[in-house]
């Protein structure tokens, strides 16, 4: 396989901005940050972070909620370039997905892998305010962010719909009144060339506008079997500009557009049957397809802020959209008899609409609002394959194991198939006896090798399967939130919100493909099956039987017209469409207490609604029906305790919690027999308890320590495996662990030193994941666990106009995989997917 390798000529974007930055000023100062939301750092003391979790702005370590914030610098020293990196060091977060365009994030377990448009992500993703919605939009590189913030558990009552698990939120810098910016180049391994810069510029007076963006371009990691050229290659860039008016001097507007482009390699895998491919995961790739997920998305809103006396209005309108495709290889080997590869492509636009009343006295603050989503979604799941693959699935699904396939004759598969399946309709069509009339018609010592000889008429096709699903949605809510200050130390909130999704869904798929019973001719060579001992056949060994053509065969016609026939999506789904409404109420209760003002401690009840959905894969063929599954309703328990110590140095933060999680939507690769399967949406109900604690300690002036731990246990309390096809009660996983998040533990330092009348920081940080079971797949599967360190080194100088640093992920090259099995394993070819190799990098930053 040729692809070309990653080339870094600069976009027509970023050389305007280039060009606009270069008269850059050596004795420049950093720009300040917003104190009111940006990270306040006190040399003696922990860090300082304000955030926006319960819509208004507080000290992170007084909100009574679990929640991570990452300042940019922070984001900066983990070498954090999307939402997933920060999985790693964010104690019971999960987001080691690899895939831009089909991202999975889980949150104390809890997360949706399903990448049809079916359903919702149960963790909610907002930038800015926004509410994101399709998780194929979820995960973009950091451009010129502010900080993200990380809440943990159910977070419906302010952030409405899907955050049973939790919400994520994205906040990028405001414009400034001032005028000046930054650029930044980071070169590194694997030709690594990421751009990016931000300008701000200002009248002075009331308008200030600010623009940016990133361009990032990196060659692959992966060698690959046959080239030179590596696989994993990365490339996209984005831009966001903003321009702030204050209108006067209790109003603001914020307009918003950003735009992201990316084009690059799909997630890549290996397959571990030895006969087909080298089946080392850390090693060479081999692959048949250039693989290539790719992403257009662009976005809007306005933003009105008005503020009086002691309240603030707040309106959001936005509008969202993209289109994508993610071409994947399934089969991670270049064999043609295994080649199965998906591409899903996707179209989805967004126009919603917020309004927030907040307002505060000496003993009330409280949030009013109301919000309204629509959502238009399109998209077409596409399977690839042949019917030499056909012919392999059939080997595999009768037993034959992974490695002896290849050794196996090409039709032997579709040919015992053919004898299995096709005897009513050659009986139908006047042969008594079936295949065995067809040998006798031909000459052929069996009905086993006649079925072999016409499945060898149909091997060497293209194979593409489609499913299309069309879904209109659209979603109301009202909330309220209010906090009493019963004593100076007691709080109680108390919170509620109502919501109500409308969803319209429609599945369609048809045959493309036929079976071919039509005759032809067989070249001299073909190998027949002939089931066991008979005239003309020989004895290959092991009991197989096997007659070898010597001459040109004909063979006459059996049907008229070819079988239209499907193996993925086995049935023909005649635009069968369904339209569902639910309605919830979600609230959410705590009671919060300051033991001292370094000392708080809360408890929690809070009630999480994922809506309702469709299974994106198929539908109730036999009564017409489009079969929806029920919203997700979880309630979590909660205490808390955040606390600082010894004049703030020390940072000490515990929670433990236990939730019951009703009608939990769960997707499993599951088919009927005689089919490959597919992805099946349906619901269980789960329960699951752990804690998290994190520290953070300043030893020395120049030295701090930080630390995290979490645990979870969990299980299935009900699970049916009528609602999943093929599955019996062997599949049964009642009782079982549900959720395949590790245990997780996180230690590392920052060090700061003056140096050459500048500052010289360094930090250091690990992550060791435990090992935990994967259920990609058709059967289950262990990850074994790892150790993740990066580090960073920089240097300002006391000026502070530049930067210069040396960074490396994955510092000590642990080699670790990050998923095991999936599709490939219905064709005798499990996948593994791996984590990325060491990346050492250099940058250098000029501020002005």
């Amino acid at each position: 396989m040729i692809k070309r390798r990653c080339e870094f000529p600069l976009s027509l974007l970023s050389l305007c901005v280039a060009a606009l930055l270069s008269p850059v000023a050596t004795a420049a100062e950093q720009p300040d940050q917003d104190s009111t939301t940006e990270e306040n750092q006190d040399r003696k003391g922990a860090e300082v972070i304000t955030v926006t979790a319960q819509k208004r702005t507080e000290r992170i370590q007084d909100v009574p909620i679990t929640m991570n914030a990452y300042s940019e610098r922070t984001v900066r020293n983990l070498g954090a370039l999307n939402i997933k990196d920060l999985g790693a060091i964010t104690p019971g977060m999960d987001a080691d997905n690899l895939s831009v365009t089909q991202p999975r994030f889980e949150i104390r377990g809890i997360g949706t892998s399903d990448f049809g448009i079916g359903s919702d992500p149960a963790v909610a993703v907002y930038i800015d305010g926004v509410y994101v919605g399709r998780s194929g939009a979820a995960q973009m590189n950091f451009n010129d962010i502010q900080r993200v913030e990380i809440l943990k558990g159910p977070q419906g009552t302010l952030f409405g719909r899907n955050a049973g698990a939790g919400a994520i939120h994205i906040i990028s810098r405001l414009p400034r009144n001032e005028n000046g910016g930054e650029l930044r180049v980071t070169l590194g391994e694997y030709l690594r060339q990421t751009l990016e810069g931000a300008v701000n510029l200002s009248n002075n007076d009331d308008l200030h506008a600010r623009f940016s963006f990133v361009d990032h371009k990196m060659d692959g990691y992966i060698d690959q079997v046959g080239s030179d050229t590596k696989l994993g290659l990365e490339n996209s860039e984005g831009a966001r500009f903003q321009l702030l008016w204050n209108a006067s001097d209790d109003t603001d507007l914020i307009f918003r557009g950003e735009y992201e482009s990316t084009d690059q390699d799909a997630v890549q895998g290996a397959s571990t049957n030895p006969a087909i491919a080298p089946a080392d995961p850390f090693g060479a790739y081999a692959t048949d397809m250039d693989s290539n997920e790719s992403r257009d998305l662009w976005g809007a809103s306005l933003t009105l802020e008005h503020r009086m006396d002691n309240q603030q209005f707040t309106s959001i309108t936005a509008y969202r959209t993209f289109d994508s495709n993610n071409f994947e290889e399934e089969d991670g080997s270049a064999d043609p008899r295994f080649f199965l590869a998906t591409n899903n492509v996707e179209d989805f636009e967004a126009l919603s609409q917020e309004f927030r009343l907040t307002g505060s006295n000496d003993s009330f603050k409280w949030s009013l609002g109301a919000m309204y989503a629509k959502e238009r979604a399109r998209q077409t799941h596409n399977v690839h394959a042949s019917t030499d693959v056909l012919d392999t699935f059939f080997l595999s699904d009768g037993g034959v194991p992974p490695t002896m396939i290849p050794s196996v004759p090409a039709g032997f598969g579709i040919g015992g198939f053919f004898y299995q399946q096709l005897n009513p309709l050659l009986m139908a069509g006047g042969l008594p006896n079936g295949w065995d009339d067809v040998a006798m018609m031909l000459g052929m010592p069996t009905g086993l090798a006649a079925a072999t000889a016409y499945a060898n008429i149909n091997l060497g096709k293209p194979w593409l399967e489609q499913m299309h699903d069309r879904g209109d949605f659209e979603s109301y809510a009202v909330y309220a939130d209010a906090t009493w200050s019963a004593t100076e130390k007691l709080d109680i909130t108390l919170g509620v919100r109502y919501t109500v999704d409308e969803k319209t869904f429609q599945v369609d798929s048809e045959y493309t493909n036929t079976l071919d019973l039509s005759g032809g001719v067989l070249s001299p060579g073909t190998i027949l099956n002939c089931g066991g001992p008979a005239p003309g056949c020989m004895d290959f060994g092991g009991g197989n039987y096997a007659q070898v053509l010597i001459f040109d065969t004909p063979l006459v016609p059996l049907v008229a017209q070819p079988i239209p026939f499907g193996l993925i999506f086995v049935e023909q789904i005649p635009g069968i469409k369904n339209s569902e409404e639910w309605d919830a109420v979600t609230p959410r209760f705590v009671v919060d207490y300051e033991w001292s003002p370094n000392v708080m401690t809360f408890i929690t009840a809070a009630n999480g609604f994922k809506s309702g959905g469709f299974n994106s894969l198929g539908a109730d063929i036999a009564n017409n029906r489009l079969e929806s599954v029920d919203p997700e309703d979880i309630w979590n328990y909660e205490f808390g305790l955040k606390s600082s110590w010894f004049d703030d140095r020390f940072q000490w933060n515990f929670s433990a919690y236990q939730y019951t999680y009703d009608d939990l939507q769960v997707l499993v690769l599951s088919g009927p027999s005689g089919a490959i399967p597919t992805y099946n949406i349906g619901n269980a109900d789960a329960e699951g308890d752990g804690f998290e604690t994190e520290f953070s300690w300043r030893v020395a002036d120049q030295f701090r320590l930080h630390g995290n731990y979490s645990k979870l246990d969990s299980e299935y309390t009900r699970y049916d495996v009528n609602q999943f096809p093929g599955q019996t009660a062997a599949n049964d996983l009642t009782g079982k662990e549900f959720s395949d998040q590790p245990d997780k533990w996180n230690l590392g330092f920052e060090y700061s030193t003056p140096l050459w009348n500048g500052d010289l920081l360094w930090y250091l940080n690990n992550t060791h994941v435990s090992s935990y079971i994967s259920r990609n797949g058709i059967f289950d599967a262990t990850v074994g666990g790892y150790d993740l360190m990066n580090t960073r080194v920089s240097y300002v100088p006391g000026h502070g106009g530049w930067e210069f640093a040396i960074a490396a992920q994955n510092l000590l090259d642990e080699e670790y995989l990050i998923s095991l099995g999936g599709l490939g394993d219905a064709i005798g070819s499990p996948l593994t997917r791996r984590g990325k190799p060491r990346m050492v990098s250099v940058s250098f930053a000029a501020y002005f």
